[in-house]
């Protein structure tokens, strides 16, 4: 079984993690239409 030599830093950690958040997930604001990230406020109208 694969057992880690050294503790993984919080620098090397984040870095490969990081892969995951660079695929965004866009969705259409229900107010005005345009194309927001899921979960934050539309940039142009300002309704989450």
């Amino acid at each position: 079984m694969a057992v880690p030599k050294k503790k993984v830093s919080l620098r090397r950690r984040r870095i490969r993690r990081s892969i995951t958040s660079s695929i965004l997930q866009l969705i259409a604001c229900k107010a005005c239409g345009s194309m927001k990230k899921l979960h934050y406020a539309c940039k142009n109208c300002g309704v989450k």
